[in-house]
């Protein structure tokens, strides 16, 4: 058990109640930065979410779009040098969606191995873990 002498006190001690006029100058200068950090914080918070719901969105139906010629590559070529440009439009499309589905998932997996292998004190999973992982991934 601890004593209560030796805890910090966490609330603020109240001072002289009589305050120049310098000081609460200060104070409502200080009180109008605060303030204002407050409104940019805010204001950059909602810019971040609005351009980051943006590229989702369009991502999204970038990849719509994307099927959506794949699947018509055939219907609109009919002639013989045209059905080469359809294999090759076809192959094009398909690696367009390849790339776009698996960049983001690579580029989390990395970034998730690169944080946590450079940590020393992570700890190895144990042999359930091991177990319960491999069960459940095949499921």
């Amino acid at each position: 058990m601890s004593s209560f002498g030796n805890r910090k006190p966490y609330t603020v001690q109240r001072t002289e109640s009589t305050l120049s006029i310098s000081s609460t100058d200060k104070d409502e200068n200080e009180h109008c930065y605060n303030v204002f950090l407050c409104v940019v914080k805010w204001l950059a918070a909602v810019i971040t979410f609005s351009v980051v719901l943006f590229c989702v969105v369009t991502s999204k139906i970038c990849l719509l779009v994307l099927g959506q010629q794949f699947r018509s590559a055939n219907q609109t070529v009919k002639n013989g040098t045209g059905k080469i440009t359809a294999e090759t439009s076809k192959q094009a499309l398909f690696l367009m969606l390849l790339l776009a589905l698996m960049i983001p998932q690579a580029a989390s997996f990395i970034y998730a191995s690169w944080t946590s292998l450079r940590r020393k004190s992570r700890p190895w999973p144990t042999k359930q873990g091991i177990l319960l992982v491999r069960t459940f991934s095949f499921c």
